[in-house]
């Protein structure tokens, strides 16, 4: 019997309900492979127990692929970390099912010497997609977002994602990289993916992230954990939450020196309204500063009062690796 391949570079998409998006991604990643000329790579896809028809089309997009299904408690970090205990690579490249793979970027980074990246981690900008125009989404040029490639070996350094984590999971990968093995990271000029997304402002979705206390994992919960971590301060917590901070020190200031809180505050109140105007939202001003205003005092009671705990990776395997196309027809 041949000897397996040795396998390069794993992909490892996650998704629910994404019937429509799904073929698209997985289309992008068989043309970025062929673009790059890279041999030996798998593609696993886990699903968080869909209710569509998001495991067929996986399926019959691509008949290597491996799939399996989260049967327990489901979030992002639970997703990933399923797949990539499963994945072969000696990379591992962390895909939403609801991205779009650029060619470019893995054609830019791949090196088909070494059958490597020649980083501990690799990202890109965004491109998000919604209703049907794209805009570049504004990153922090120090933590990756939900699609990035990453040599196996760090990710195993660090025990994956931690699955406490609702949102926020990426940062606190991040910034346990930063603290724990003092890796430099910085986001690379270009695409990675385009997202097909909906509007991150929409009140739907900011009221929900209050109610189900989603937000809070990537505010309170991290700046928890990460208290002692200097890279906290410095590239998430001011470059994300200036508002939480002025909150802190008017507070701080009050105490001490009333006048100075009360100065303090008005230059608060001033920067939540700079934050509204910046940012289009589907609520208007004052709803919005109201949001803003909630959210941050919210967060500083969740800071001592919300604990959330790991969440068991439980999970079927739906399909095994299918004998697929020869890679080398692939490649043209």
């Amino acid at each position: 019997m041949a000897e397996a391949a040795h396998i390069n570079l794993s992909f490892v998409i996650i998704g629910r309900n994404e019937e429509k998006n799904l073929k698209r991604c997985i289309d992008s990643i068989i043309t970025a492979v062929k673009a790059a000329g890279i041999a030996g790579w798998e593609i696993i896809y886990v699903d968080s127990l869909s209710t569509d028809k998001s495991i067929e089309v996986a399926t019959t997009s691509f008949p290597g692929v491996r799939i399996f299904q989260v049967t327990g408690g489901r979030n992002a970090a639970v997703g990933r970390n399923i797949g990539a205990k499963q994945a072969k690579g000696d990379v591992i490249f962390f895909v939403d099912g609801d991205m779009e793979v650029y060619s470019d970027f893995l054609v830019n980074y791949w090196n088909p010497e070494t059958k490597n990246i020649d980083e501990a981690m690799i990202y890109g900008q965004w491109n998000d997609i919604i209703d049907g125009v794209g805009k570049k989404r504004w990153m922090n040029q120090k933590f990756p977002g939900g699609t990035f490639l990453i040599r196996r070996s760090v990710w195993e350094s660090v025990g994956g994602m931690r699955s406490r984590f609702k949102t926020g999971e990426e940062a606190d990968l991040g910034l346990r990289l930063f603290g724990e093995l003092s890796l430099k990271f910085s986001r690379k000029p270009e695409f990675i993916v385009n997202h097909y997304t909906v509007p991150y402002l929409h009140a739907s979705r900011i009221w929900k992230q209050l109610t189900d206390k989603s937000i809070f994992f990537s505010r309170a919960v991290t700046y928890r954990h990460h208290f002692f971590n200097i890279y906290m301060y410095k590239n998430l917590l001011w470059i994300n939450d200036k508002t939480f901070l002025l909150m802190l020190v008017t507070i701080m200031l009050s105490i001490i020196f009333p006048l100075a809180g009360l100065v303090s505050a008005g230059l608060y109140l001033l920067m939540v309204m700079i934050r509204v105007g910046t940012n289009k939202t589907y609520l208007g001003f004052l709803p919005m500063t109201g949001y803003y205003i909630l959210s941050d005092i919210l967060n500083l009671y969740f800071f001592f009062t919300f604990y959330p705990k790991d969440i068991k990776e439980e999970f079927v395997e739906v399909q095994k690796e299918k004998a697929r196309p020869d890679e080398r027809a692939l490649m043209g």
